[in-house]
């Protein structure tokens, strides 16, 4: 299943990479939008051997 956010890029350091390139890893945790927002910089961390990322969350 593709991710709504596969057409997307986000920054990585000095250049930018697809967000699919490094969203394709298993999620260490999920976000439940359904009650509180989360806080503005919290972060989650996408496993994607043999790299970890870890994705900014900003709420809208």
């Amino acid at each position: 299943m593709m991710s709504p956010l596969d057409d997307h890029t986000m920054p990585n350091s000095a250049n930018c990479q697809p967000v699919s390139e490094i969203c394709c890893g298993k999620y260490l945790g999920t976000i439940d939008l359904s009650g509180d927002r989360p806080h503005f910089r919290d972060r989650i961390a996408v496993f994607d051997p043999p790299r970890v990322h870890t994705l900014m969350v900003i709420p809208i």
